[in-house]
């Protein structure tokens, strides 16, 4: 389970990015534009750009409802598997 909640902290930190990238899209001023700029920048790790942070993005976001789909497909069956053993 520690896989899915190092996820889920990647994906909060992704949007974050994301926020960050909203705001700087919509700031009048130049200064406020690097200023999310930098703090987007801040927020990125090893291979991430700005330019390509949606990618892992949406990447994470499939990634843990696959593995989420997954887990609760096991469930469903070790509860088949304890039904049909009593």
């Amino acid at each position: 389970m520690n896989y899915l909640e190092d996820l889920k902290k990647e994906l909060k930190r992704l949007k974050q990015v994301q926020k960050y990238d909203i705001k700087r899209l919509s700031a009048k001023s130049n200064s406020k534009y690097n200023y999310y700029e930098e703090g987007m920048k801040q927020l990125l790790k090893d291979q991430e750009t700005i330019d390509n942070y949606m990618e892992f993005l949406n990447n994470y976001n499939n990634i843990l409802n696959e593995k989420s789909m997954h887990i609760d497909k096991l469930f469903d069956e070790i509860k088949t598997m304890r039904k049909l053993k009593f």
